[in-house]
């Protein structure tokens, strides 16, 4: 990379400058010998004995909830657009502070811009640090080596609170200040995606497994160290704080004598269509869950899982799942209103995955989910197998059609919206399932609120018309975004 825009030297403490140049060659170096090495144990070796300043950047750029909201292709970018001797204005005193200001949105935009190019300016005036510099940005030194183990080597095991068994009425009033505050894993169990063209009775005759409903909802794990420490997490280990009805639920079944534990599923918010039919609404369901200062209104957490702690956060749990359902059985019992169980079904033969697969279709369901009866992997894993019977696009609304339905909620026949109308391939095709009553009202009164906006549709497979014309068969709107998207 060319070296470039640097500030003079009679401008920055040279004391200052120096010991950030250092900072960034100790770690170009350390890249580059962790590199060089193709055994873990020894690249594990190589960083936990590098210097303390390095560890203070792995630690952030290796925090999967660390974000910069910069790369070094947009800094480089807007360096590109002003001259060579432009100032961008006094740099930061560290790279810390930098890193912490852009992560912690103290600076945005043009300002964060501005800061970032100042930085590089200031400090970055050999090959090495330029280099360095925008990997830190890309927050991958280019070690050879996975976050999981960087996190490993520098960042302490979760010690589990030595009063969460204490007797409850002890901690009656707990406030929040006594939950844990670090998420306990870098990485979850997912499952592999089956090609329909592949036959999956042949991987699933050699072994038991176990089929579930796919649930389109946001997958959700909830860490329970105590009866006052329940913490919620998606799948890459973002806090949620809008689960206070089934963290109540939660609470209400744990018993004193339990270990940590934790739940792993999907927070669900069902709608009803016009057909009876309840299915997952995924946008009110990343309406809700995202409102910070307010509590979600009906969520349902659909629980598949239960691992032990040390299982997630080592990322293995020998527990067999057959076991794993058994505790989990125990310990939720009967539905309730925020929490309850995905039924797993023994898929003994080929029969009974091809009935699964055809009421997946009947019911709208986004598809299964298979399971063998192994161990807890936290990654992606064979052991876990994903079946879509439906396939996801998204369409810009052309048209509506209007007419007279019997709506179910007061037995009268309306002038209603019945169906919308999308283009598929250059051919008209009409989508009349999945819209809630109110959205046939509202949109039937002002079709503005639809037509040209963005809907995602839901389909089994493209079909053929007797005039060769390709269509859709069983479309269903899956979800209609007005205005702006933001998810």
């Amino acid at each position: 990379m060319l070296l470039r825009r640097f500030m003079s030297a009679s401008v920055m403490p040279l004391k200052r400058q120096a010991t950030v140049a250092k900072q960034l060659e100790e770690l170009y170096h350390l890249s580059k010998t962790v590199n060089a090495v193709s055994s873990t144990l020894e690249k594990k070796r190589l960083i936990a004995a590098s210097a303390p300043e390095c560890h203070t950047i792995m630690k952030r750029i290796y925090d999967p909830h660390f974000r910069l909201h910069v790369t070094s292709k947009n800094v480089l970018k807007y360096l590109d657009k002003h001259d060579s001797d432009h100032s961008f204005g006094e740099p930061l005193a560290t790279l810390e502070d930098l890193l912490d200001a852009l992560s912690a949105r103290r600076i945005t935009g043009h300002a964060a811009l501005d800061a970032t190019a100042s930085f590089y300016q200031a400090f970055c005036r050999s090959e090495e640090t330029q280099q360095i510099f925008w990997r830190i940005l890309d927050r991958n030194l280019k070690m050879g080596v996975s976050t999981q183990t960087v996190r490993q080597v520098l960042v302490p095991t979760d010690q589990v609170d030595e009063n969460t068994d204490t007797d409850s009425s002890q901690l009656q009033g707990a406030s929040d200040n006594h939950k844990s505050t670090r998420c306990p894993f870098t990485s979850v169990a997912l499952a592999f995606t089956h090609k329909k063209e592949k036959d999956i009775w042949t991987t699933l005759s050699n072994d038991k497994w176990f089929a579930s409903r796919k649930l389109d909802g946001v997958r959700c794990l909830a860490v329970v160290n105590g009866k006052y420490d329940i913490q919620f997490y998606s799948r890459t280990g973002r806090p949620f704080s809008s689960l206070q009805k089934v963290e109540a639920a939660i609470r209400a079944r744990i018993q004193p004598d339990h270990t940590p534990f934790v739940l792993d599923g999907e927070i669900c918010v069902f709608k009803e269509t016009d057909d009876g039919n309840k299915l997952e609404d995924f946008l009110e369901t990343i309406r809700q869950i995202r409102t910070k200062q307010k509590p979600m209104t009906n969520p349902m957490y659909e629980v598949f899982d239960l691992i032990s702690a040390e299982g997630v956060r080592d990322g293995f749990d020998p527990t067999p799942f057959i076991e794993r359902q058994h505790k989990l059985g125990a310990f939720l019992g009967a539905s309730q209103p925020h929490i309850c169980r995905v039924h797993q079904r023994l898929v003994d033969r080929s029969e009974t995955l091809q009935y699964l697969q055809d009421l997946a279709v009947k019911r709208g369901w986004e598809g299964l989910i298979l399971r063998r009866n192994g161990p807890y992997h936290g990654k992606r894993s064979r052991d876990l197998v994903k079946l879509k019977e439906w396939d996801d696009a998204e369409y810009v609304v052309k048209d509506i059609e209007i007419g007279w339905m019997r709506m179910s909620d007061t037995g009268k026949n309306e002038r209603v919206m019945t169906s919308v109308v999308i283009e598929h391939k250059g051919n008209r095709v009409s989508v009349g399932s999945g819209f809630t009553l109110d959205q046939r009202r509202r949109y039937g009164n002002a079709p503005a609120g639809i037509v040209g906006n963005q809907i995602t549709v839901r389909y089994f497979a493209e079909s053929l018309g007797d005039s060769g014309v390709v269509s859709l068969r069983f479309p269903t709107v899956k979800a209609v975004y007005e205005g702006n998207r933001d998810v």
